[in-house]
């Protein structure tokens, strides 16, 4: 940590930071913004199957600076080219179980933006001989069309809605030690496991102003890479002055049906509805009824969202998100 703050100087304080084996996520503030930052929650998440993939897992701190939710996920996953399946899995366990603001929303879908990075440990599939005239020549986009990470993202859902900035560096990973040289790793192709990635709810602003790989540090195997982002904030609220205003939006839905899905039954299904602009969860009555398509209607159904105040810029930014669960568990 000192060596961070030493780096970006005075005016910067560590705001939180967690660890869970060599995993870590430092969040820095600037002190001037100290007081526009609440809600600070870390948690840890280490992966089952040790003795398969090693000690992996993630560090996950969440804040919110202003009224604007944000999520930072520092993983490791699981090593070696052919086991992108426990890879897979590692992304569902941490997704799932890393516990951040509201415990009954995986960390995916309930902050305005959560940035997603660590070594990934997703390989080109590709032999070095193959790759090396490529990297020589900047033809990045051919070894990113070998990526797993990219197939996984774009053909199995992995991490759905999560986004990376175009890729425009060599790839970081294999490295001697010290050197600028890559090993040749089994003949194979040197690879993009160190990653960045972002997703943002709809109706927020942010953009990537830069994704870069720091070519002139060589002190392991993996070159670092870094993201910069400009985030828009939603300021907060002033309930004080609003809250007794008339008429206040209210939402209410009168049927909620699932159209598609083939790997759940339920056998008593269940909705819930969390909003950042209402004091309390909803929830419906739990249906008697095993399906894999549920609809809820009447009783079942969420009580009607009031919301606590009528500023339609602030309502703009925020969104009504939607829990499904098997009462029956």
């Amino acid at each position: 940590f000192s060596y961070v703050q030493e780096y970006l100087g005075k005016d910067y304080l560590t705001l939180a930071s967690m660890q869970v084996w060599d995993i870590t996520v430092i969040v820095l503030c600037r002190k001037k913004c100290l007081l526009k930052v609440t809600n600070v929650e870390g948690s840890t998440k280490a992966t089952l199957h040790k003795e398969k993939c090693g000690m992996k897992g993630a560090a996950g701190i969440c804040l919110k600076f202003h009224n604007t939710s944000m999520a930072f996920v520092s993983c490791h996953l699981a090593a070696r080219l052919e086991r992108n399946k426990m890879r897979r899995i590692n992304v569902e366990e941490i997704v799932n179980q890393i516990q951040l603001a509201n415990k009954d929303v995986d960390l995916s879908s309930q902050f305005h933006h959560v940035f997603w990075m660590g070594d990934m440990n997703y390989r080109v599939e590709m032999e070095h001989a193959e790759a090396e005239p490529l990297i020589k020549g900047n033809q990045f986009n051919e070894l990113l069309n070998q990526d797993q990470l990219t197939t996984e993202m774009r053909e199995n859902d992995l991490l759905r809605g999560f986004k990376e900035a175009p890729i425009t560096f060599a790839p970081t990973y294999r490295f001697k030690t010290g050197s600028k040289d890559y090993m040749r790793d089994r003949g194979r192709a040197p690879s993009y496991t160190d990653r960045i990635l972002v997703k943002s709810m709809r109706n927020t602003n942010i953009k990537c102003t830069g994704y870069n790989s720091a070519e002139g540090v060589h002190t392991s195997e993996h070159v670092p890479v870094s993201a910069t982002y400009v985030v828009r904030c939603v300021r907060p609220h002033m309930s004080c002055f609003h809250r007794d205003q008339e008429p206040r939006p209210q939402f209410e839905f009168s049927s909620v049906k699932f159209v598609e899905q083939d790997h759940l039954m339920f056998r008593k299904p269940l909705v819930m509805m969390y909003t950042p602009f209402s004091e309390h969860a909803h929830k419906g009555k739990a249906m008697k009824a095993s399906t894999m398509l549920p609809e809820f209607t009447g009783e079942h159904l969420p009580e009607p969202v009031k919301c606590s105040v009528q500023m339609t810029e602030y309502l703009e930014k925020h969104s009504l998100i939607m829990v499904f669960r098997d009462q029956a568990e």
